[in-house]
């Protein structure tokens, strides 16, 4: 379990199976190749 401090939504905490890994980054962010959804499950933006 991972613990995360973000300035927008606060303290959150992570398993390794809710990482998403982008070997090559995505554009704009390619030195940022792990990633989390975060938000409401009835939202559908992330």
């Amino acid at each position: 379990m991972t613990k995360l401090q973000t300035p927008r939504f606060g303290p959150l905490e992570s398993q390794e199976g809710d990482v998403i890994f982008f070997p090559k980054g995505i554009p704009g962010f390619e030195d940022h190749r792990k990633w989390i959804l975060v938000g409401d499950d009835e939202n559908p933006i992330k």
